[in-house]
């Protein structure tokens, strides 16, 4: 009994450190399924092992992470009682640990395609120079956590074989830009309310968490625009028998990213703002609302209102 239990919690330590809640992320694949609607076995099987794929790469640079900004990490208030820092894992443990990541997800992305396995392979080497280089830079390391939020939707296009949109791809770009200004007004936030600045070597100061917030606020408005400038487009008008159902995706989705940033700034969030919306119950209902418009809009129904007419 007593083995079971310290299996059990050695289990647990482990999930911790491999991060396994941030795989929330990865389902990120499965957008271009809904946007092409392709909705078969096929795709979807793909699909969930694009996700593998991308989480065990991701679980291996987090461990990589952790080891190099293990000395930082001890002297923060929080980021303190991650498994390594803390040394409930052991730091060999945990190197050895890279490498058995890294060659299940190779293995599973050329399962896939070997282009598929070319998009792992940059995904990994672009999360690799954000923790060596790019997080310490200014603006840059925003840039590329939105190409990070972006590259898990081309490779799940990639994975089930279907031409990446450009409306897509403009769209994710303004919206995960977005997230990942709202993710560094988190860390502001928190350190203005404590009255210092960031690690010094981070690029931020406290007083910055405005300029920040403004931006994310910005490239909010950005993605809807996109986006109502894609339902004009005849790319909407060929995938959903009534589009203009669709124009009420905008006053959900402003809704919704001001609302984060109004929480952010209130310092009601605490983490990354996808993994936030996982636990948050109003974006699970503006996620419902949204699957119910997109059936409306994709139904092959009709009626004599004139806004169903496309």
């Amino acid at each position: 009994m007593m083995v079971s239990h310290q299996l059990g919690r050695q289990l647990r330590i482990w999930l911790r450190q491999l991060r396994v809640y941030q795989y929330v992320k990865n389902l990120l694949v499965f957008v271009p399924v809904i946007t092409a609607h392709e909705f078969n076995a096929d795709a979807l099987r793909s699909s969930f092992l694009a996700a593998a794929a991308f989480s065990l790469c991701a679980s291996a640079v987090y461990i990589l992470n952790d080891w190099w900004d293990l000395q930082a990490d001890r002297a923060h208030p929080t980021k303190q009682f991650r498994p390594l820092a803390a040394g409930k894992i052991k730091v060999r443990d945990a190197l050895a640990a890279i490498p058995v990541l890294l060659t299940a997800s190779a293995w599973i992305a050329l399962s896939i395609s070997g282009l598929f396995a070319l998009i792992i392979a940059a995904y990994f080497v672009m999360t690799t120079a954000y923790t060596f280089v790019i997080k310490r830079k200014l603006i840059a390391d925003v840039v590329l956590l939105a190409m990070l939020y972006t590259i898990r939707v081309i490779g799940g296009a990639v994975a089930i074989a279907v031409p990446i949109s450009e409306w897509l791809l403009y769209f994710s770009i303004f919206v995960f830009a977005s997230l990942a200004l709202l993710k560094r007004t988190i860390e502001l936030v928190d350190y203005a309310h404590l009255g210092k600045d960031p690690y010094p070597s981070r690029g931020y100061y406290a007083s910055d968490v405005g300029t920040v917030t403004a931006l994310a606020a910005a490239s909010s408005m950005n993605a809807v625009t996109v986006f109502a400038l894609y339902l004009s487009s005849s790319s909407a008008a060929g995938l959903y028998a009534h589009p203009k159902f669709l124009y009420l995706l905008c006053p959900i989705m402003i809704f919704w990213l001001f609302r984060l940033i109004t929480l952010a700034q209130r310092k009601i969030i605490h983490d990354d703002p996808i993994v936030f919306a996982v636990k948050d119950r109003v974006s699970w209902i503006t996620c419902l609302v949204t699957a119910v418009i997109l059936l409306l809009a994709s139904s092959k129904w009709t009626c004599d209102y004139a806004i169903c007419a496309s």
